[in-house]
């Protein structure tokens, strides 16, 4: 049974918290970096009360990162379990049960699914186009080996392998670690770019990246696991 946490623990951790939700609120608010200062200002703390929650705003900008990540993260399992369900409650198959709907949804309703997550993450990106713009600046100026190696959402390419290596199972495909790991990282990148684009050319409009989305992901899906060794099916 865990400690119960202590009234000055409590405290802290909502502090904390409250430095990261202003934070958010000025970078949704301007694109600008903001400040130190008027971060504590906006969350109602003593500038020196910053430092004793983070080492720098650069360390407050990773954390930030890694909230967004996970609430994606989280995002995209609920989304596409929903997809799932509404797949398999209108398919043929007579049992309405996760094994059985995600089989239709493979044979089926993949671009919808797509779709829909591709909804998700541009709108998502779209809200915190302030973050965005801030901690890519940072990063392409002092990029680390980790985020070039594993990208700046190892979090989500952990979710989607599990995803692909379940999609290859459901297909009788065998897919090494190695490739299904590769592949989400090629995914994960082909994303980043068009939700990028997405987020900062107004011109682009949601439905023409939701599709383009689709498009190339459907599209990569099926030569990954078509071309795959030992692959006897076809692509549907």
């Amino acid at each position: 049974m865990p400690t119960p946490k202590t009234a000055r623990q409590t405290r802290k951790e909502a502090t904390r918290e409250a430095l990261k939700a202003a934070a958010l609120v000025l970078l949704k608010d301007d694109s600008s970096d903001p400040q130190i200062g008027a971060i504590t200002k906006s969350a109602g703390v003593a500038h020196g009360t910053f430092y004793v929650h983070f080492e720098s705003k650069e360390a407050l900008l990773d954390e930030l990162l890694d909230d967004l990540n996970a609430e994606l993260s989280v995002a995209f399992a609920k989304d596409w379990a929903q997809a799932v369900a509404r797949r398999g409650a209108a398919g043929s198959h007579p049992a309405n049960s996760l094994p059985s709907s995600a089989r239709n949804l493979t044979e089926g309703g993949l671009r919808d699914a797509i779709a829909s997550t591709a909804a998700l993450y541009l709108d998502f990106w779209r809200g915190h186009r302030g973050f965005i713009e801030v901690y890519a600046r940072r990063a392409m100026a002092v990029p680390s080996v980790d985020q070039l190696a594993e990208g700046f959402s190892p979090g989500l390419g952990q979710a989607l392998s599990a995803g692909l290596a379940l999609l290859a199972g459901q297909r009788s495909v065998v897919l090494s670690p190695t490739r299904i790991a590769l592949a989400a990282q090629g995914l994960l990148g082909m994303w980043l770019r068009v939700g990028l684009q997405y987020v900062f050319h107004t011109t682009i409009a949601r439905d023409e990246a939701i599709d383009l989305l689709v498009d190339l992901t459907s599209g990569a899906l099926n030569g990954l696991l078509a071309r795959a060794p030992g692959n006897t099916r076809e692509p549907s």
